[in-house]
């Protein structure tokens, strides 16, 4: 299976039952699709571009019953939310370990241990297909290695 196609599985199979019932419709904005099921949004795929986010997320995941189930921290903090861990965003696909690389974070703020590894990310080019019928959305995706990475200046 391609990585085109991994993170819509897991939607696929999430959703089955809704998909069978209603209509999957996606709209197009500029830095995300938006994925309705039945006229309701069910969620975006985000790619806001490296600066704001070093990889392409599914955010916000909505229930069927219009519940959010991903936290907002940090694209659309909450009050009372938490502001930790700003690489645990919506839903994405991480490996923490592939050919030496460690794709697994999804920001600069990297812990002091995991500093010096040999970090990766996975970067949005395209979407390849819209399928509504199949409630599939395919996208074109590069896995970027770096020797190094930066890590800013974070006070607390």
């Amino acid at each position: 299976m391609s990585m085109k196609n991994l993170l819509f599985l897991c939607l696929l199979f999430f959703y089955a039952s809704s998909l069978a019932q209603d209509r999957v419709t996606f709209e197009k904005k500029s830095d995300k699709i938006d994925i309705l099921i039945g006229g309701k949004l069910f969620t975006s795929y985000f790619f806001p571009g490296q600066d704001v986010l070093k990889k392409a997320v599914l955010f916000p995941l909505i229930s069927a019953q219009g519940t959010t189930i991903t936290r907002g921290y940090p694209i659309s903090p909450r009050a009372g939310e938490r502001v930790d861990h700003p690489h645990h965003v919506g839903m994405w696909l991480n490996y923490e370990d592939v050919n030496g690389f460690d794709y697994w974070n999804n920001s600069t703020n990297i812990i002091a241990s995991l500093q010096n590894h040999k970090m990766g990310t996975i970067v949005h080019t395209s979407i390849v297909k819209q399928d509504a019928k199949k409630g599939l959305l395919e996208v074109d995706v590069h896995a970027i290695t770096q020797k190094t990475v930066t890590q800013p200046n974070i006070k607390t």
